[in-house]
């Protein structure tokens, strides 16, 4: 299921790192100190890897809508 931008929005940081899961190995983790970042998980040559995406406070928007239309 994909994240709304409301829920986004309102992930509040707790006191572990936690993945907010967008589908296809796009997730927004939110770390305890406030700081969001979208990663990406795939898989290349056998191996999970994972690929910071941008910082939320980067970009003026959402950057998996442009990231939808890629897939």
């Amino acid at each position: 299921m994909a994240l709304s931008s409301m829920a986004v929005a309102k992930a509040k940081p707790r006191g572990r790192q936690q993945k907010l899961a967008d589908g296809h190995g796009l997730h927004l983790l939110v770390t305890p100190q406030g700081g969001r970042c979208w990663r990406m998980n795939y898989r290349f040559e056998g191996k999970w890897r994972t690929l910071p995406w941008a910082r939320r406070r980067q970009l003026p928007g959402s950057p998996r809508h442009g990231l939808r239309k890629s897939r």
